[in-house]
């Protein structure tokens, strides 16, 4: 998302496409959908993104459950947003963004990763209740 903040905030004024037909990050870093929260989405995506280092490391090996729940629930939460942004980039946008695309396989990464470790602090948090 780094190269779509670029674009974003003006410092580059191109986002190269595969050839491929359908791909325009242009038109979806520039569209409607990319400022809906009232800021470009890109900077907001990094910072999202960079969340989950801390989140990843706080509390070492011996962390308490529910911060790993936390960090699960977070991406989850995020990769539900990406997949609802994936699936409007066809259907409103009639574009697809390789960059979107890959910060959507990133937060599938996360939860991925983060699943584990989830599911153990659930099985110890419903122990202990």
């Amino acid at each position: 998302m780094s190269a779509a903040t670029l674009f974003q905030t003006g410092i580059i004024k191109h986002l190269p496409d595969p050839p491929l037909p359908s791909f325009d990050a242009d038109k979806v870093n520039s569209s409607h959908l990319a400022y809906r929260l009232g800021a470009p989405d890109g900077p907001l995506a990094v910072l999202d993104f960079a969340a989950n280092l801390p989140l990843a490391a706080f509390g070492g090996i011996r962390r308490s459950p529910w911060i790993a729940l936390l960090a699960g629930g977070k991406a989850g939460m995020d990769m539900l947003g990406g997949a609802y942004y994936f699936s409007l980039m066809p259907r409103k946008e009639k574009a697809w963004c390789l960059y979107c695309i890959l910060a959507t396989l990133a937060e599938a990464a996360v939860l991925a990763l983060a699943l584990p470790e989830m599911g153990r602090a659930f099985k110890t948090v419903s122990r202990t209740r």
